[in-house]
């Protein structure tokens, strides 16, 4: 209801249903990249012991893999905002942080 006093007259209601739709994709998007990173919190250490075992080259493999994953932690922000659509990933990415430092 809000957005439609503020529609512009020239503006129809189906631009503003695109707009949602728009806004609603990129907010799934950005949340999907966030929810890839679930396995992080689920994986035992164990199992990633046993993966792995002495193989050096898989080890190194993985640190890399990790240190590429954690730009997208590495922020000082917490939430992410679309529209009036906001995305609170702080608590997420406080433990996972914490898990792998």
């Amino acid at each position: 209801m809000n957005l439609l006093s503020k529609m512009d007259e020239k503006c129809s209601i189906k631009t503003v249903y695109s707009k949602l739709e728009e806004i609603f994709c990129e907010a799934e998007a950005y949340y999907e990249t966030w929810k890839s990173y679930q396995a992080l919190w689920d994986i035992e250490q164990s199992h990633v012991f046993e993966l792995l075992g002495d193989n050096i080259d898989r080890w190194n493999q993985l640190l890399n893999e990790i240190r590429q994953g954690r730009k997208t932690f590495d922020t000082s922000e917490d939430f992410k905002c679309f529209g009036g659509l906001e995305i609170s990933y702080g608590t997420v990415q406080g433990k996972v942080n914490n898990k792998y430092d």
